[in-house]
Formats: C-alpha cells, sequence, structure tokens
C-alpha cells in the first residue's frame, strides 16, 4: 500500500485533490486533517519589544478569531497589550459564540 501526503492551500485546492481522489478507482480512502499555519515567520517579539522566547511566562497566548474566511491566530503578549492577529483582518470576524 502507497500512502500520498499532499498539502492544499487553498479550499480550491483542497476540492480539486478530492475530486482527483474520487475519480481515482485505485484511492481507497482519502482522509484528511485541517492545520492552520502562520503566513510568513512568527513574531520573537511583540512590538513593545518584550521578548516571546522562553517559558510560559514570556511567550505569547495564542487564541483563535472565528471569521467568516475561516479564522485569524491571535497572539497576546503576557506583559504589555500588544495583540497580534495573523492573517491581518480584512473581513468579518464572527462572535466566538456564533
Amino acid at each position: 500500500m502507497t500512502v500520498v501526503e499532499r498539502v492544499a492551500d487553498s479550499p480550491a485546492e483542497l476540492r480539486r485533490l478530492v475530486d482527483a481522489a474520487r475519480a481515482d478507482p485505485h484511492v481507497v480512502a482519502f482522509p484528511y486533517s485541517r492545520v492552520r499555519q502562520l503566513v510568513g515567520d512568527e513574531p520573537e517579539r511583540s512590538r513593545t519589544g518584550h521578548s516571546f522566547a522562553g517559558g510560559s511566562a514570556t511567550r505569547p497566548v495564542r487564541d483563535w478569531l472565528p471569521c467568516s474566511c475561516g479564522g485569524h491566530l491571535v497572539l497576546r503578549c503576557r506583559m504589555c497589550p500588544d495583540v497580534r492577529v495573523d492573517p491581518i483582518v480584512s473581513c468579518t470576524p464572527r462572535r466566538p459564540d456564533s
């Protein structure tokens, strides 16, 4: 048995991969998992200069902002009010309970 892993970078690409798997009689299953990735590198410091390296006291709080686009990663500095959202919100965020 051969296992081939593919990564889809967009919903359209995922759709093409699923359609191709469904059309191929040799494919017996196509399990998938959703993995969110940062756009670019994760910041090493807050905008006020606090380092994000080290243990839990300096590591940013990671949160998720649900959105019409799928969502955004939120990084909050533990030492100041700096908040970074990735990718930058240019769509319609939803309330967490919706």
